[in-house]
């Protein structure tokens, strides 16, 4: 499941995806596109439901070293204020590619449906979220 480790994605490689992999970040059938999409990632991830997120704005070493053992990472180095901020714990091709374009997050884009990024390959179920916020969008 995409959830429990984002690190194993961000491993072996120059593209990382910036998105948040924390309990409950994926967007479910059903759910509304959200209004704001200034704590979406770019993939469609929700940052404010991110572990990484979370621990940074709560302050909370606990869950900050919690998320550090969970991907492999120092807890110092788990400092994050959303994909989309200045202090964003990761950069990737998605996040470059929607920035370029100017858009608010992949589901935004005109090309979504045949896009070739890897992430999309890699990680199915990060196109599967974004395919269901594009739905959403009317």
């Amino acid at each position: 499941m995409i959830l429990d480790d984002r690190r194993a994605m961000l491993v072996g490689g120059a593209a990382f995806v910036a998105c948040c992999f924390c309990r409950e970040a994926v967007a479910r059938e059903g759910d509304q596109a959200p209004r704001n999409f200034d704590m979406v990632a770019f993939c469609c991830l929700d940052c404010s439901k991110c572990d990484a997120y979370l621990a940074t704005i709560r302050r909370d070493d606990a869950l900050r070293a919690e998320v550090a053992v969970r991907w492999k990472m120092k807890p110092e180095q788990i400092e994050c204020l959303g994909c989309k901020s200045a202090k964003a714990l990761f950069n990737c091709t998605l996040k470059e590619c929607a920035t370029r374009r100017g858009l608010q997050t992949c589901a935004h884009c005109p090309d979504f449906q045949t896009c070739k990024d890897e992430q999309w390959t890699r990680f199915p179920t990060l196109r599967e979220a974004a395919t269901r916020m594009r739905a959403t969008l009317g």
